[in-house]
């Protein structure tokens, strides 16, 4: 046997019965990475599993996407992989390095990267076609503070945007949220995922709030919560579409 003590004690550990000890904590990736090869090379598909199973953890996943994703290539299991890289979208473009990154072949990475921007320009063509948002509201009052529109159908004094970029529903949006709008999807070229949806409207809300408008103030909290919603639920929908091209 190749395997240090270290990685044969973990495999040991997994192979006995739960009801005797239980399986052993993997906390470095490294190790991860050991037990996994040698649970391929002796064909214990049981123990590669629940190795996998951990390493698959939400927050494992959303703490070291990219090394779980080097970890995961390195072990050619591809089902993880794929669900690994859609965690890296968290993180910029071109990442920090990382330990595991030695683990990656050039075409694993390049495969990650190439996947990246193929989710972000996916991403910026929500930003053109808006009928993502026109078929979830269909009527101004459904979204009142987009416009800054009062009941009656009277404005509420939010300046409204000068430019037709964003309008719906027959009306330009108000000022703050264009602004909102460039400012996200500008993000999310880099980090095409929910959380930038997130932390840019909260950013949004708190400096729309600074106005202290009469009707809109109350109603921003609640609308702009919905609006983030539809619009994470959307990006999920165009980014399931776009393939992790790996080369096992």
């Amino acid at each position: 046997m190749s395997e240090d003590s270290k990685t044969l004690d973990a495999l040991l550990r997994f192979c006995y019965p739960c009801t005797l000890a239980e399986d052993p904590a993997l906390h470095d990736f490294r190790d991860i990475h050991s037990v996994l090869q040698a649970a391929k090379k002796y064909s214990l598909d049981a123990i590669e599993k629940r190795v996998c199973r951990a390493l698959m953890d939400t927050e494992v996943l959303e703490k070291d996407s990219l090394r779980c994703f080097a970890v995961t290539c390195h072990a050619r299991l591809r089902d993880e992989s794929v669900i690994a890289a859609r965690h890296t979208l968290r993180e910029p473009l071109i990442p920090a390095w990382f330990e595991e990154i030695d683990l990656l072949t050039s075409s694993d990475l390049l495969g990650l990267l190439a996947y990246h921007q193929r989710c972000a320009s996916d991403v910026k063509v929500l930003q053109s076609d808006l009928s993502w948002i026109s078929d979830h509201y269909e009527h101004w009052v459904s979204i009142p503070w987009m416009f800054g529109m009062a009941p009656g159908g009277g404005r509420c004094g939010c300046p409204v945007s000068p430019s037709s970029k964003y309008t719906l529903v027959g009306y330009n949006s108000v000022k703050w949220f264009e602004d909102f709008m460039d400012t996200t999807f500008l993000a999310l070229r880099d980090r095409p995922c929910a959380e930038t949806i997130q932390s840019n409207l909260e950013k949004a809300v708190q400096t729309s709030r600074q106005r202290n408008c009469y009707y809109c103030s109350p109603l921003l909290s609640g609308g702009m919560q919905e609006f983030a919603i539809v619009s994470k639920r959307k990006l999920d929908e165009v980014i399931a579409k776009v393939d992790l091209e790996l080369k096992f």
